[in-house]
């Protein structure tokens, strides 16, 4: 399950410093401070919107 995580955040110009596992996602110390990673469950139109 990491792995997909790590390919996730591999496309993002971050320096990871550390990785914790969270309540259904993960909590990324970086060089640009705290960041949450977690999976999106909605639909696409609803995405689009968010985008905005």
């Amino acid at each position: 399950m990491i792995e997909k995580y790590t390919e996730v955040l591999s496309q993002y110009e971050l320096e990871i410093l550390d990785v914790r596992r969270g309540r259904g996602a993960w909590l990324c110390e970086t060089n640009q401070g705290l960041k949450l990673l977690r999976e999106y469950k909605g639909t696409i139109k609803r995405l689009d919107a968010r985008k905005q």
